[in-house]
C-alpha cells in the first residue's frame, strides 16, 4: 500500500490518501473516513477517476520518465512529475516543478500519478468550482465555509 503525503507549511506533512497496491484503487483520506476516488491501470500507466459517476480516464503516466498528463479536455497537458522515490512534482509554466508531497512506498510511478491527477489536482479543482459557484450565484454558496463570501 502506497500513503500519500502532502506538504505543509511550517515543514510538515499530512496523510492525504493512499493507494492499494493489491488492485489499484486509489482512496482519498483528507477528510475522515477514506473514500474511493478512482483506480490506476498498471498495465496501461492510466488513471481513472469515479468522481461525478463511472470511472473515467483523467489521464496517463509515461512510465520511462515518469511524466504525468491530464486527459480529460483536448490535447494531453504536462501536469508534474513523479520520481522513482515516489516525490511528486507540479508543473509551473517558466518556473522549476514545485514538490508538493510524495508517496510512501511506491510500487509503481503510475500511483504518483494517481496522486497527482485525484488528489491533489482534486484539490485545485473543487476550489475552482466553488468559485465558479460562487461568482454564478451572488448571495448563495453551496460550500458552507463560503458562506455570505459572496455577497
Amino acid at each position: 500500500m502506497g500513503t500519500i503525503y502532502q506538504h505543509v507549511s511550517g515543514g510538515g506533512e499530512q496523510v492525504i490518501g493512499r493507494v492499494d497496491s493489491e488492485n489499484g484503487s486509489v482512496y482519498s483520506a483528507r477528510f475522515g473516513a477514506e473514500k474511493y476516488v478512482g483506480r490506476v491501470d498498471y498495465a496501461q500507466g492510466y488513471v481513472y477517476s469515479h468522481r461525478g459517476g463511472p470511472d473515467k480516464n483523467i489521464g496517463w503516466v509515461d512510465v520511462e520518465n515518469g511524466k504525468i498528463y491530464d486527459s480529460q479536455f483536448g490535447d494531453d497537458h504536462y501536469m508534474g512529475q513523479v520520481d522513482a522515490d515516489g516525490k511528486l512534482y507540479q508543473h509551473v509554466p517558466l518556473l522549476p516543478d514545485i514538490e508538493l508531497g510524495y508517496v510512501d512506498d511506491l510500487h509503481n510511478v503510475v500511483e504518483g500519478a494517481a496522486a497527482l491527477l485525484l488528489l491533489f489536482a482534486d484539490e485545485a479543482t473543487i476550489e475552482q468550482e466553488d468559485q465558479v459557484t460562487s461568482n454564478d450565484l451572488p448571495g448563495l454558496s453551496l460550500n458552507p465555509g463560503l458562506a455570505g463570501a459572496a455577497a
